[in-house]
């Protein structure tokens, strides 16, 4: 579990499959997004990263992250 706690407070991108999805999602909303979010905080019991955009706060699994 130490090792969700190394990505809070980091810079992260989601997957390019994860992020086309929420892309199309907002654009449907007429809304704009960008792939660029900030880890706020680990859930270890069901292992995933609490991550926190501009205008949205996402629940995801670290490997459809990557470290920017």
């Amino acid at each position: 579990m130490e090792k969700l706690q190394h990505y809070v407070g980091r810079l992260v991108r989601l997957r390019p499959a994860i992020f086309d999805r929420l892309a199309s999602e907002a654009r449907r909303r007429g809304a704009a997004v960008e792939n660029s979010f900030i880890v706020a905080s680990a859930r270890t019991a069901c292992n995933k990263l609490v991550c926190c955009g501009a205008d949205r706060c996402l629940l995801v699994s670290p490997a459809d992250v990557s470290l920017v």
